[in-house]
């Protein structure tokens, strides 16, 4: 297809106009204009899955026959209106996929596209036995906050005479959720952009706004109110698949909600188990919801490698920043292709239970108020400063049921302390020093703007530790009637605190919990710029020789941690009262 080459000084874009058509078989007949954002444009996006990428379906286009994919097509051909054209806008016919330049330059529009449309349409699938009834489920639901799950309570969802209690609805509504679209990565960017959202399968369209709201009267009247908790005792399982379908909704709307709150590297990390044709898109898609120091931190530039996009977008992210915050990112398994301090997105599972640990970052400061200044001095080498803490001793796995790992973290907790009822680095009694350590010394509560965190200076809130104990050591099912919020709120924290890691002790006594590939001999540092230790390997075969004259020691980050007593700026203090000097370190 051969295509007008637009004007990329004057941000201009393809729009394609699609012609009316009471026949959804009936070829597509389309024609292209170019709008620029310098001035006022109206049109309508669209966000799908590309699918198949063979060109198979002829459609019109300016009078010639071009091919599109057949997912392409059944989208346009199902959006089509009866009486009038519909201006759209869609990245595979609208971009001139074959030039590199133009690609990479609307990449980088993506941003004012979803944003500057009048209306996002999510086409998802076309219409499936079950997709009306879901929908119309959505549509009660987000129109009356009143309508209770389940009968015989009044008033009540009913959808062909179906409430929520019924298998066959909540099969359909998580349908609705199994559809591609929902884990591709650019439809999280094009969804969080838009002013306006509809879902649309087949002709059925429902609006994304009564979806949301659908999802928080479901959450509210099966947990909040709990008038139908009934529903929570689900025999054939599918209604804590239904809550983790309806999570993907409230997962993208948080983006909309915390967009100004969160860096960008949090969302590239957040959305990275999603499935991306190009794997570069994992980081280029996502570069639309940039606020901040991060608008610009990197350009799409399909000629970079995949490595390479990762390597610049952490470097530059420090560098901007003056912190080291990206190291909170470092989870899961990482290929020994990338230098350890950067994160790899290509191999990275679920980042949720990492996530509630990151949005807490801001109330440590295990550095004081020093900035990060590490510099690249050669390809994957950040030099900087720092203090190595302590040594690793010992560590405790997670094995076992819940009670019997933390009986075991116990005994190594005892085990390094020094005779006496204090722990000696904090001077507080050991069973609060204990309790801080396992829940990160946090606490969370949840309100109509999502979790909160504060920091837990002492055991006010020991009850709520003595519940949550008393409902891990009953056996279910008797244990349901224990499941209190307060004990909902301890489980949440110390799951947190805990995933991927292990309990740690070192040399001086310290304890905590540190990423579960560290073994004995890894050193426990507090980094220039770091709000959190971090646990480093060392790496001794990579250290300057004596005669140099470089004193600079070399290591690998294996991630954050959490090490009472270093959390907010002890080491630091300890250092300067002292008159010592931060120590030259090199990651790699």
């Amino acid at each position: 297809m051969a295509y007008i080459s637009l004007d990329l000084a004057q941000k201009q874009i393809r729009l394609l106009h699609l012609a009316p058509s009471l026949d959804h078989e009936s070829r597509l007949e389309c024609s292209f204009s170019l709008a620029s954002f310098d001035g006022d444009v109206n049109y309508e996006a669209l966000s799908y899955v590309w699918g198949d990428m063979t060109p198979v379906k002829p459609i019109n286009l300016g009078g010639k026959e071009v091919l599109i994919t057949k997912n392409l097509h059944s989208a346009l051909s199902h959006l089509r209106y009866n009486d009038r054209e519909r201006i759209l806008w869609a990245d595979a016919l609208c971009i001139n996929q074959s030039d590199m330049v133009e690609r990479t330059h609307q990449v980088s529009l993506m941003s004012s596209i979803y944003s500057r449309a009048n209306l996002v349409v999510a086409y998802l699938v076309d219409a499936w036995e079950g997709c009306e009834v879901a929908m119309d489920a959505f549509r009660q639901l987000g129109s009356d906050d009143s309508l209770h799950l389940v009968k015989p309570l009044t008033p009540s969802l009913s959808v062909h005479g179906m409430g929520l209690d019924s298998t066959q609805l909540r099969d359909h509504l998580i349908q609705f959720f199994r559809t591609p679209w929902w884990n591709r990565l650019w439809t999280v960017q094009e969804y969080a952009l838009a002013k306006q959202v509809v879902f649309q399968s087949g002709s059925h369209v429902v609006c994304g706004q009564l979806m949301l709201d659908a999802e928080k009267s479901i959450f509210h009247h099966a947990i909040s109110y709990g008038c139908c908790h009934q529903l929570l005792v689900d025999e054939s399982g599918n209604v804590s698949l239904l809550l983790e379908c309806l999570e993907i909704l409230t997962s993208m709307d948080s983006i909309v909600k915390h967009r100004t709150a969160r860096n960008i590297i949090h969302w590239i990390s957040f959305f990275a188990s999603r499935e991306a044709t190009d794997p570069r898109d994992k980081v280029y898609g996502l570069l639309g919801l940039a606020m901040g120091n991060d608008v610009g931190l990197v350009e799409a530039d399909y000629s970079c490698s995949l490595w390479g996009v990762v390597y610049a977008v952490t470097v530059r992210f420090i560098e901007r920043n003056q912190n080291l915050d990206i190291l909170s990112y470092l989870v899961g398994k990482r290929s020994t292709q990338l230098p350890s301090f950067v994160p790899d997105w290509m191999n990275q599972s679920n980042f949720k239970m990492y996530s509630m640990r990151v949005d807490s970052l801001p109330l440590f400061s295990a550095s004081g108020n020093s900035v990060a200044k590490f510099k690249e001095i050669a390809s994957g080498k950040l030099a900087g400063t720092g203090i190595i803490v302590d040594t690793i001793l010992d560590h405790c796995f997670s094995e076992g049921t819940w009670e019997e790992f933390l009986e075991n973290c116990r005994l190594l907790f005892e085990v390094c302390q020094s005779p006496g009822s204090l722990y000696w680095h904090t001077g507080e009694q050991r069973e609060v020093a204990w309790w801080l350590t396992v829940c990160g010394e946090m606490e969370i509560s949840f309100g109509n703007t999502g979790p909160r965190y504060r920091r837990v200076r002492d055991l006010q809130g020991i009850s709520a530790f003595q519940k949550w104990v008393s409902w891990l050591k009953t056996p279910s099912p008797l244990n349901k009637n224990l499941y209190t919020s307060d004990v909902a709120a301890v489980s949440t924290v110390i799951s947190s605190t805990t995933y991927g890691r292990c309990f740690i002790s070192t040399e001086k006594g310290y304890v905590g919990w540190a990423p579960k590939q560290c073994k004995k001999g890894d050193v426990v540092a507090v980094l220039a710029g770091g709000k959190v230790p971090y646990v480093l390997r060392p790496e001794a075969s990579l250290n300057p020789s004596e005669e140099s004259g470089d004193s600079r020691k070399y290591y690998s980050v294996l991630g954050d941690a959490y090490i009472r007593g270093i959390m907010d700026g002890e080491v630091v203090t300890e250092l300067e009262d002292r008159g010592g000097n931060w120590e030259e370190i090199v990651l790699v």
